[in-house]
C-alpha cells in the first residue's frame, strides 16, 4: 500500500514539519542519553570507590569513613550521648541494632530511663512552656527566674545529664548513616538526634546558674564547661547542619554568654574566675567547617549528580522538581528532551567547591569575607543564566550549595563570643582583686592574658571603656563596622556589657 502525498504544498507543509519535528525530537533524546554518561574521574566524581553493587560510587560510605577514622567505642562519645537519648534519637528505617552495633555499643532497649525533652515533659505533666532563660537570643541575665516546672524537669533527666556529661569528656563524635539498610541519596538521611542535641544547652546552663546561686562554683563550672566539651563534640560532625543548626553553635555561644552573666554578678571570686577562664583558653576555638564542606556537602552534591544521571529522566525530573527553587517543570516526563550536562554539572561543583574551600582555609575573617561574596554571587549569577536551568553546567550549585558566608559568620561569632568570655571573666578577676574595673585592658597583662585577645573580625584590639557602674565591652561583628555597641541585626556588634 502507498501513501500519497497531497498534491498541493499548502497541505504537504505540515505533514514536513511534523516529521521534521519527529527527526528533531529523536535527535534532541540522543543527545540527553549522551548527557547522562560521565567518565569518573577527580574532576568528574572526585573519588572513583567505594562502589555499590550497580557500580556506581557509593558517597555515603565515602563520607562515613572519612569521619569514623581513629575513633572506637571507648574514644566515641556518642556512644554515651545515644544511652542518654535512647532509641528515639535513632532513625526508625534502620534495622533495630544496626547503627549501634557498628558503634560497638550494647542493644538499646525500646523504653528505659531516657532524656525527656522539655517539650514532652510539659505535655506529659499538662504544664505550660515557661522561657528559655538560657536561649542564646536573648540577653542572659543572673540570676534567672527558673520555675518549679523547669527544676522537675532538669531533675528527671538526672541520669541522661549525667551520661551526657560523661560523654563530653571523650575525644571523639561520630554516629554511622547506614546500619543495615542504605539510603538511595546521602542528602536524604535522617538526623533525629539533632532535635535532643538542640536543647541540650537548656538544661545544663539552667542547672548551673542555680547551683551557682546556692553557692555550688564546682557544680557551676562542670556544667557550664560540659556544654563547651559538647559544642566541640558536635563540632566534628559530617554535617553543616549539624555543626551550625545541630547545636555546635547555640551550645558554645549560650554557655559563654551564661559565663559572661555569672562573671557579671560579682559571684565569683578571682580564683573561680581565672580557673575558668585558663579552662576556656585552652579548649581553643570550635573545629572549622572547611572539611564538611570539602567532603560532606561536596560528596552530597556529586552524589545526588551521580543518581540524576543515571535513573531514569522521568525520576530525575521528580527529584529535580522537589528541591530548590527553579520554576518546576511538569510533567517530569519532559526530563527526556532536556539535555542537562552531567558530567560538566560536576565539574562545576568541584570547581566551586575547591574555591570555596580555599577561602575557608585563609587565616583570618576579612581576608575570607570578601573572597567568600565573591563565590557566592557567581553561584547567583550561574543560577540566572539565560539558556536556562539545567542545560549549563552550573545549575545544581545554587540548588544546593549553602550560604558559605553566613555559615563562615556564624563560626567566626562562636570564635568571637569566646574571647569575649574570657575577656569578661578576666575582667571580673580584676575587680574582685581591685574592687573596681581596669582603665584598659592592658591591666589584664599578663595576670590574666599573655596579650589580650583581638577582636577576630577586625583584626584589632576589643572595644572596652569602664563605666560608673560596670563597662562596656564588644567586637564590631561581621559586618567589620563599629556600631557604637549596638546589636540590632545578626551582622551588628557583639555586645558583652556589664551591665
Amino acid at each position: 500500500m502507498r501513501i500519497r502525498l497531497p498534491r498541493r504544498k499548502i497541505l504537504r507543509a505540515p505533514i514536513y514539519l511534523f516529521c521534521l519535528l519527529l527527526v528533531f525530537i529523536a535527535v534532541d533524546m540522543v543527545w540527553v542519553q549522551i548527557r547522562r554518561s560521565f567518565q569518573p574521574g577527580f574532576d568528574t566524581t572526585r573519588i572513583v570507590g567505594p562502589l555499590l553493587g550497580n557500580g556506581s560510587i557509593d558517597y555515603l560510605t565515602a563520607i562515613e569513613k572519612y569521619y569514623e577514622d581513629g575513633v572506637t567505642p571507648q574514644n566515641n562519645s556518642a556512644v554515651l550521648i545515644l544511652q542518654a537519648l535512647g532509641r528515639k534519637a535513632l532513625p526508625p528505617s534502620q534495622p533495630t541494632d544496626g547503627i549501634t552495633e557498628r558503634m560497638g555499643m550494647p542493644h538499646l532497649p525500646e523504653q528505659g530511663d531516657y532524656y525527656v525533652t522539655y517539650e514532652d515533659f510539659c505535655k506529659q505533666h499538662g504544664a505550660p512552656i515557661e522561657a528559655d532563660p538560657t536561649d542564646p537570643q536573648i540577653q542572659i541575665v543572673f540570676s534567672p527566674t527558673v520555675g518549679v516546672q523547669t527544676k522537675q524537669w532538669i531533675e528527671a533527666n538526672t541520669k541522661s545529664l549525667s551520661l551526657m556529661a560523661e560523654a563530653s569528656k571523650r575525644s571523639r563524635y561520630f554516629i554511622p548513616f547506614n546500619g543495615g539498610y542504605h539510603y538511595e541519596l546521602a542528602v536524604s538521611v535522617p538526623l533525629p538526634f539533632l532535635g535532643f542535641l538542640r536543647e541540650m544547652h537548656r538544661a545544663f546552663l539552667t542547672r548551673a546558674m542555680v547551683r551557682i546561686g546556692q553557692g555550688d562554683f564546682d557544680g557551676f563550672q562542670e556544667d557550664v564547661m560540659t556544654v563547651h566539651r559538647l559544642a566541640r563534640l558536635l563540632a566534628q560532625a559530617p554535617t553543616l547542619v549539624e555543626r551550625l543548626s545541630g547545636g555546635a553553635l547555640a551550645l558554645e555561644i549560650s554557655a559563654c554568654k551564661v559565663e559572661r552573666a555569672v562573671a557579671a554578678s560579682g559571684r565569683l571570686s578571682s580564683a573561680q574566675t581565672r580557673k575558668m577562664a585558663s579552662e576556656l583558653a585552652a579548649m581553643g576555638d570550635l573545629h572549622s567547617i572547611d572539611d564538611a564542606v570539602n567532603i560532606t556537602e561536596r560528596y552530597i552534591s556529586l552524589d545526588l549528580l551521580q543518581w540524576l544521571a543515571k535513573s531514569s529522566p522521568t525520576r530525575s525530573g521528580e527529584l529535580i522538581n522537589s528541591i530548590g527553587s527553579h520554576p518546576f517543570i511538569n510533567p517530569p516526563q519532559a526530563f527526556w528532551l532536556i539535555p542537562v550536562p552531567y558530567e560538566d554539572s560536576m565539574r562545576a561543583t568541584n570547581h566551586y567547591n575547591d574555591g570555596i574551600v580555599a577561602v575557608l582555609r585563609l587565616p583570618t575573617y576579612p581576608q575570607r569575607i570578601g573572597q567568600l561574596r565573591l563565590w557566592e554571587q557567581q553561584i547567583v549569577d550561574a543560577d540566572r543564566h539565560p539558556l536556562g536551568k539545567f542545560i549549563t553546567a552550573n545549575w545544581m550549585a545554587p540548588e544546593l550549595m549553602p550560604s558559605l558566608v553566613r555559615a563562615d559568620e556564624r563560626f567566626e561569632i562562636s570564635r568571637m563570643e569566646r574571647r569575649l568570655s574570657q575577656i569578661a571573666l578576666g575582667l571580673a578577676a580584676y575587680k574582685a582583686e581591685h574592687g573596681e574595673y581596669p582603665a584598659s585592658l592592658d591591666a589584664l597583662v599578663p595576670s590574666c592574658f599573655a596579650a589580650v585577645p583581638n577582636d577576630v573580625f577586625s583584626e584589632k584590639p576589643v572595644i572596652y571603656a569602664p563605666t560608673e557602674k560596670g563597662y562596656v565591652l564588644y567586637s564590631v561583628g561581621p559586618n567589620m563596622t563599629d556600631d557604637g555597641g549596638k546589636s540590632q541585626k545578626s551582622a551588628d556588634d557583639i555586645v558583652a556589657s556589664n551591665p
